[in-house]
């Protein structure tokens, strides 16, 4: 079975998160070659062996980003956290600091019980670095903690805005929406988690269950003069709000995306009913969404929702059913492996194509609620009417006649 390739060094997780780390080029090679067996002793869990070389090496390069940098890592890694606040107010006044320093020393104050300096670090940090957003994320974090869920939501939506593409904003925020009584941002943050980080197992099929649940929350099904109708609740209320030309209506994403929903589950009611939420429903439920979407709204939110567009280039590639079941294969794992079995050239070719063109969000692509309106295009109060009543294609029909 192939998997979607990855590149999860800590050079690369680091750019990610809006962090530049150092590669010690400016050391002698033999430094280098010194610095980075400390480095690999530390991505392996034996930071103890490292502290010898790295005790050497600070003694020589005591004005050496990296060299400084690395061994407070190491330091943190031990559980010094008196040192590395040391090592970390020194790096503070290098040429070359970047968020990390911040972002380990918010962290080891954390951990020593000191949770408001670790806030006023994390604060000083984006200050200072805007885009970084994994100091968002340990702020949201902190509220989490603190039981602030607003709050939190808050920092992780900024740290989305800050740096699109590190996807631990998205998984802390997704954790959060699909517990609460709006879940559509729940459900669009998770599987854009999902896309971000899939190396990361754990966190994958957390995410692939959540969604999985949602739906079997929100999915609902009655039965009226032996005609079965669908039913999905996604968002307590549709939020519509007039333009300032009193004839276009700015629509909220939420109730956009249920009424789609609703129209695909009515449209699939003959896969869907009654609803297990096999791989093979919720493929055919989410392209029924996507599709309603693209028939009726025009792409209303452009690349500021990005995944309904990367969601349509699957369906357009023809990989929807391997994509749904790489998503979800281990939330049904025997599905999985019965259609694995049939059709593995299908997921082979699917992984080949997403290694090809991966899924990246960056300041044009993006999925967050803080960026939705960016490029929405404006429509009038006659389509608001009917999309809000979930009668999407009838607006379209009757406007076209």
């Amino acid at each position: 079975m192939k998997r979607i390739f990855i590149l999860l060094n800590a050079m690369l997780i680091a750019v990610a998160a809006g962090f530049a780390r150092s590669d010690g080029s400016e050391l002698p090679e033999s430094v280098q070659k010194t610095l980075q067996n400390c480095i690999w002793l530390m991505d392996n869990g034996m930071a103890q062996s490292a502290m010898e070389d790295f005790d050497r090496l600070d003694k020589e390069y005591p004005d050496n980003y990296v060299v400084q940098y690395e061994r407070m890592y190491a330091l943190y890694q031990l559980g010094r956290y008196d040192e590395v606040v040391k090592v970390a107010k020194k790096l503070f006044k290098n040429k070359d600091v970047t968020p990390l320093v911040y972002h380990i020393y918010g962290n080891a104050l954390d951990d020593m019980g000191k949770a408001a300096k670790a806030r006023k670090i994390y604060s000083e940090g984006l200050k200072r670095f805007p885009d970084a957003g994994m100091l968002c994320l340990e702020l949201g974090i902190m509220d989490m903690k603190a039981q602030k869920y607003n709050d939190a939501l808050a920092q992780f939506e900024r740290g989305m805005v800050a740096t699109p593409s590190f996807a631990s904003n998205y998984y802390r925020a997704a954790q959060i929406l699909l517990s609460s009584d709006n879940k559509t941002w729940g459900l669009v943050y998770a599987e854009a988690a999902i896309l971000l980080a899939p190396g990361n197992a754990d966190r994958h099929r957390e995410l692939a269950v959540g969604i999985c649940d949602t739906w079997k929350d929100v999915l609902s099904f009655k039965t009226e003069n032996d005609t079965v109708k669908a039913k999905v609740t996604l968002v307590a209320s549709r939020k519509v709000s007039v333009g300032e030309d009193g004839q276009s209506a700015f629509l909220a994403f939420p109730g956009i995306f249920e009424g789609c929903a609703i129209v695909a589950a009515q449209k699939a009611i003959g896969q869907l009913y009654p609803f297990q939420c096999s791989i093979a429903q919720l493929a055919a439920l989410r392209k029924g969404i996507v599709e309603t979407y693209f028939s009726v709204t025009d792409n209303l939110y452009g690349n500021s929702m990005y995944l309904l567009p990367f969601q349509k280039s699957v369906i357009d590639a023809g990989h929807w059913d391997a994509y749904n079941f790489f998503l979800f294969r281990n939330v049904c794992p025997d599905e999985f492996s019965a259609w694995y079995a049939e059709n593995s050239d299908k997921f082979d070719a699917f992984i080949d194509w997403y290694n090809a063109d991966p899924f990246i969000l960056d300041a044009s692509r993006t999925v967050s609620s803080i960026e939705i309106f960016r490029d929405y295009r404006k429509i009038s109060l006659f389509e608001s009417f009917f999309i809000q009543a979930g009668l999407l294609t009838d607006a379209k029909n009757k406007k076209e006649e």
